[in-house]
């Protein structure tokens, strides 16, 4: 019986790990401006970042520590919430999703900026669970509120795509 709970001892403290990565991401978008780094930091050195909706991929620590750079410089006050994070584990590797939205501040009112899901893929390196891949997939419709004019004008748009930070 010994065996059998440290298994699940295990998968439950592998879980909050993996919870945890996840909130250091969403953190260090948030509050992380000249710390690019660390974040990067968060993926394996080969990990991809991959953006569908704008057919973008990000390979290795350097790519994604240069559009998150470019990210922070492009686009402050945001506020990220997540939820939902389902794990699905297989020894040293494991596979999640989990739903995300945006907050910005814009004149002075908190508005909804965009909301999506992660696909992610995780690895358990020496350094603890680190993203092999990350996707970020956004409904067109919510794509289409976070490069408009109106949040253009607040100066909290996306530039104009997330191709303006490639």
């Amino acid at each position: 019986m010994f065996v059998a709970e440290k298994a699940r001892d295990d998968a439950m403290l592998d879980r909050v790990m993996i919870m945890d990565l996840a909130s250091r991401y969403a953190w260090m978008l948030d509050y992380g401006r000249g710390r690019a780094d660390e974040l990067a930091d968060l993926f394996t050195e080969d990990g991809v970042f991959e953006l569908p909706v704008q057919a973008q991929r990000h390979e290795g620590r350097a790519a994604i520590r240069t559009l998150v750079e470019r990210a922070h410089n492009a686009r402050r006050y945001l506020h990220h919430m997540t939820a939902n994070h389902v794990i699905d584990l297989n020894g040293d590797e494991a596979t999640g999703h989990l739903h995300f939205n945006e907050f910005v501040l814009v004149a002075g009112e908190l508005r909804n900026y965009s909301q999506g899901r992660y696909q992610d893929d995780y690895i358990r390196t020496a350094d603890g669970w680190r993203f092999k891949r990350r996707q970020v997939h956004i409904p067109e419709e919510s794509f289409a509120l976070m490069t408009s004019a109106e949040m253009q004008k607040a100066g909290v748009a996306i530039v104009q795509t997330f191709s303006d930070l490639a």
